[in-house]
């Protein structure tokens, strides 16, 4: 549907939104009033096919230089995520206290997209698309694009990338404008010397708007009010929280 309206918006049941085919304007009257975006639940089979393309791709590549050639251009996670390490991790960790269970949307930032398409995130990727909604912005999918394309020079795995945020929601930057000023304020002013980098605003501004933890390689988000996981620390939540890894 093109757009719906207030009326219809109040009648709309949460497995009618999520059939949407993407952001949709929600209208009154003639004037645009909102933008309804729902959030896609990953297909585990055109998943794994995808994941599994990545890792065939990744075959005969040297890890090492490959990080080298990626780091001027941004955080690298040089950890290879595959469904046996995963595995390995969650029965080595296993911890005596209780754990926060990470929430039902997280935010996916360009390092973990990029370490997917690499093939070296499959099991990350699919673990925790199995326990929530994995969503992101169109600027980390265009900066993820540049990274694969200029510093490691492989546009064989654009259209992987593609493929995997296909089975994503992917937000656009220009909806989160009007909350971007202050999620660039919260970024610096969350370490005393006031001056850390405000690059990942947009992907505090969309963990705000939904309510959402973050997964990223970095640790930007530290008193932003918005919980952050690394890959390790999320996989072991998961395996504690939700039954682990099958």
């Amino acid at each position: 549907m093109s757009h719906i309206s207030i009326r219809d918006l109040q009648k709309m049941s949460g497995e009618t939104i999520g059939t949407l085919s993407g952001p949709t304007p929600v209208k009154s009257g003639n004037r645009t009033v909102g933008l309804l975006i729902p959030l896609k639940k990953a297909d585990p089979d055109r998943l794994a096919a995808v994941l599994g393309e990545a890792e065939s791709l990744s075959k005969g590549r040297d890890p090492a230089a490959d990080d080298a050639a990626l780091d001027p251009f941004g955080e690298v996670d040089p950890v290879d995520w595959s469904a046996e390490a995963v595995r390995a991790l969650i029965a080595e960790r296993k911890r005596s206290w209780s754990v926060k269970a990470p929430s039902s949307t997280l935010v996916v930032d360009a390092a973990i997209l990029i370490a997917a398409a690499r093939g070296r995130g499959a099991g990350a990727v699919a673990l925790a698309s199995s326990r929530a909604e994995l969503v992101t912005t169109d600027r980390v999918l265009e900066e993820a694009r540049r990274r694969l394309e200029l510093g490691l020079r492989r546009p064989d795995l654009l259209m992987v990338i593609d493929k995997l945020v296909a089975e994503m929601t992917v937000v656009p930057v220009a909806v989160l404008e009007p909350i971007l000023s202050g999620s660039k304020l919260a970024l610096k002013d969350a370490v005393p010397s006031r001056n850390r980098p405000v690059r990942d605003a947009h992907l505090l501004a969309l963990a705000w708007s939904l309510e959402a933890d973050v997964w990223s390689t970095d640790r930007d988000f530290a008193g932003t009010d918005v919980a952050s996981w690394s890959t390790p620390n999320l996989m072991s939540a998961f395996a504690e929280t939700s039954g682990g890894f099958q």
